[in-house]
């Protein structure tokens, strides 16, 4: 306190500048960011805005300076910009507002490096950088020093910087299933190879896939019967010409769509899986002429040999003309009459048989 020379009562004392009395009591300093540049018992002022003091009891605005995160321009206090920030009391002027660092941002006004927050697509304080890119498969959508995220399972993002999770798309083999926005694998039978959230693609006619999630056509496998072909997809597989005799011996193949059959051949019969020969001859099945041929029995088929006194022509058995060497089978003086099977020898007129 103070107060004029020859004062007579402590009534007669005032605060000194930098000092004011809460209800005319006691003198107590003004405090930081405050000043009381007369003596008296008023109020302190405070310092305009984006000002602030060193310490508390100041006596003049003159000890008002720009607080951190402001610099003087035009005799005013201003905020550092967007994207920078002040440390320091008392700056020189815009210079001293620093630059957030690289992928960073801040509000005006920010007071230290702190307050500079990693941009969308960015994650703070990894690989020694303050700001560092997200990397594939992950995304960053709000600004502040957070990590990435990672994709949700069965997505993937093959873009850095990624900001929404939008850009997680469904892994090939998976498709969107849009009523729970979901990845979910392709069903049987159809594939996808793109990372997108695309439908799955049915595997072409005639073929199919081994498991769920399949990424390629080349996981499409033709069924049973049927191969990769040139013009269509799948096409029938000729077992019967394209592979070792697929049938047992003495047996035919015969092929169909997609699969296959064997039949024995004729004279032929399945035993089990095995062909055997049929006893035609046994069956009484041969269509032999039994009263000029006899049967018997071959590998697969029968013969119809004649009788004696028949002969072969064509396929039956004819009576043979025995009397056709007449001077062979009969003697001297006898004529030949030929017989069904057979033939006799008879004396010409004039001549009997001699006694044997």
């Amino acid at each position: 306190m103070t107060s004029p020379v020859g004062s007579l009562s402590s009534l007669s004392c005032r605060c000194k500048a930098g000092f004011f009395a809460p209800n005319n009591e006691y003198c107590t300093a003004c405090s930081v960011g405050k000043y009381k540049d007369y003596e008296g018992s008023g109020y302190c002022s405070s310092c305009l805005d984006g000002e602030t003091t060193l310490d508390i009891g100041n006596a003049s605005d003159s000890n008002c300076l720009c607080m951190t995160g402001y610099f003087p321009a035009n005799n005013v206090c201003q905020p550092c910009p967007a994207e920078y920030y002040q440390e320091t009391l008392a700056s020189i002027g815009l210079e001293s507002c620093k630059p957030c660092p690289l992928y960073s941002n801040s509000s005006s006004g920010s007071q230290s490096r702190d307050s500079c927050s990693c941009l969308k697509g960015y994650e703070g304080g990894s690989s020694g950088s303050y700001c560092s890119i997200c990397p594939e498969g992950k995304f960053k959508g709000s600004v502040g020093m957070d990590a990435c995220q990672g994709c949700p399972e069965d997505t993937f993002n093959a873009v850095t910087e990624s900001k929404e999770i939008s850009d997680c798309k469904c892994e090939p083999g998976n498709y969107n299933y849009s009523l729970t926005s979901q990845c979910l694998p392709c069903n049987l039978g159809s594939y996808k190879p793109l990372l997108a959230s695309s439908a799955c693609t049915p595997c072409p006619p005639l073929s199919n896939t081994t498991d769920t999630k399949r990424a390629d056509l080349s996981e499409c496998l033709c069924n049973a019967g049927y191969t990769w072909g040139a013009v269509s997809y799948c096409e029938d597989v000729d077992e019967c010409t394209s592979m070792a005799p697929p049938c047992v011996l003495y047996a035919d193949c015969h092929n169909t769509v997609g699969a296959y059959y064997c039949t024995c051949k004729p004279g032929w019969e399945f035993e089990g899986s095995l062909c055997v020969d049929v006893n035609e001859c046994q069956r009484l099945t041969a269509f032999c002429d039994y009263g000029v041929s006899t049967c018997e029995n071959m590998f697969g088929s029968f013969n119809c040999p004649c009788v004696a006194g028949y002969e072969k022509s064509g396929e039956a058995c004819v009576n043979t003309n025995g009397c056709l060497n007449a001077s062979y089978v009969c003697q001297n003086h006898t004529d030949c009459f030929d017989t069904i099977g057979s033939f006799y020898c008879q004396c010409k007129a004039g001549y009997r048989e001699s006694a044997k």
